[in-house]
């Protein structure tokens, strides 16, 4: 079964929402970000503009627009406590779309026979690597309900696949735990931005036990010094960014959106399996779009006070311990 998941931000993304307010709620230590959620904007996808040429290696100059960033993934959810489930993944990008049509010509791979996106029409050699932790989930990998993505309990790596030599593997439920999925041939493989959860939620849809996410994150823009990246036209710290000038690749707008709204409302329970005691899970093969989104002024001074509120309730609760 082929599976959708739309990871965008529409007027659809405040009822997908619904649900993970309501498990953000029960958790206080973010309850001062709830504002965020509240004031996500309605309005249409934005577009960016991709330079292809800034991937290494690649010649083509001519810029292409697109709105979507089209994904195919795999992952391994573990239970690693009562309320509290990780996973961690990659999902490789099968092309880009501009209000749903195609965009072609931004960079095409075929990869090696035994590569998971091999033929796939329109591959564009970028690819996440992410790893996520949910908590008051459980107590088993597909029990009905939604929980809390912390801010930097989700984070990724977007990378751009030099030489088109990669090789996914994807998650599989052999060995104790289960194998986490993979990727080989990635040695001269280069970083193009970074990013980690604002706020979301995650979890399983009742009564179906689909999985779905929603999660506002950052996207941070490499800048060519190791280290180091750009958000919103600030240099930033950027853990895992290399000697590649993602802005080469990302030019418009300059500056790049500063936050990656994500949202996947229609996942299916016929990619998630479970093994027999309930602890561990692969999620193969779903398809996903993931867009931006400009934040609003109000938006981000909500987002700085509901840090500051997060803030305040820690050092009471230090105080108190």
């Amino acid at each position: 079964m082929r599976t959708i998941v739309r990871l965008a931000v529409h007027r659809g993304w405040r009822t997908d929402m619904r649900a993970v307010k309501k498990a953000l709620v029960a958790s206080a230590s973010v309850v001062g970000l709830m504002a965020v959620v509240g004031v996500a904007p309605a309005a249409a996808t934005p577009v960016f503009s991709i330079t292809p040429s800034g991937i290494p290696g690649i010649t083509t100059t001519t810029p292409r627009q697109a709105t979507d960033i089209n994904l195919s993934s795999s992952g391994l959810i573990t239970q690693t406590g009562a309320t509290t489930q990780t996973e961690v993944g990659w999902a490789f990008v099968t092309g880009l779309s501009n209000n749903g049509a195609p965009v072609s010509g931004a960079l095409t791979r075929l990869g090696s026979p035994n590569d998971i996106s091999y033929g796939v029409a329109n591959s564009y050699g970028l690819y996440f690597t992410y790893s996520a932790t949910v908590q008051g989930v459980g107590p088993t990998v597909g029990t009905p309900g939604i929980g809390v993505i912390a801010p930097g309990a989700f984070t990724y790596t977007l990378w751009a696949d030099i030489g088109a030599d990669n090789t996914y593997n994807p998650a599989t439920l052999t060995g104790p735990g289960g194998t986490a999925p993979s990727i080989t041939g990635t040695g001269n493989d280069v970083a193009l931005a970074v990013g980690s959860s604002i706020l979301g939620g995650a979890g399983f849809q009742t009564p179906t036990g689909a999985p779905t996410i929603d999660s506002i994150n950052t996207f941070i823009l490499c800048n060519g010094t190791s280290g180091q990246g750009t958000l919103g036209g600030a240099t930033v710290g950027a853990a895992g960014c290399g000697t590649t000038n993602g802005s080469g690749y990302f030019t418009a707008p300059n500056p790049f959106y500063s936050l990656s709204f994500l949202s996947a409302s229609a996942g299916s329970a016929a990619n998630l399996t479970v093994d027999a005691s309930g602890q561990f899970a692969t999620l193969n093969g779903l398809v996903a779009d993931v867009n931006f989104a400009v934040p609003e002024p109000l938006t981000l001074s909500l987002f700085g006070a509901g840090l500051a509120g997060v803030a305040g309730l820690r050092r009471r609760r230090s105080k108190k311990a």
